[in-house]
């Protein structure tokens, strides 16, 4: 049997714009303490915003999850750098 995390993967990877989807891997990521899932979701998500606004904080919020779990230096300024541009 497929975990949830599992399905909700394979439906993000069907579909990028599923909140739904986006939202509840989101929550196992945080809830299990995966921070580096959990930056390489945020990433993914906002690298799909058509939104500029939207967009910048996905990047800002990838780089703050990727700092506070220990996430190399140099890929947080990259998060941060995407999050101005």
């Amino acid at each position: 049997m497929r975990s949830t995390a599992e399905l909700l993967t394979d439906r993000l990877q069907s579909n990028p714009h599923d909140a739904e989807a986006y939202d509840g891997l989101r929550i196992i990521y945080r809830d299990n303490g995966d921070l580096a899932s959990l930056t390489n979701l945020v990433e993914g998500w906002a690298g799909f915003q058509t939104d500029p606004a939207l967009a910048s904080r996905g990047f800002l919020e990838a780089a703050r999850t990727s700092r506070s779990g220990g996430g190399n230096a140099h890929r947080t300024r990259e998060l941060l750098q995407n999050a101005l541009e």
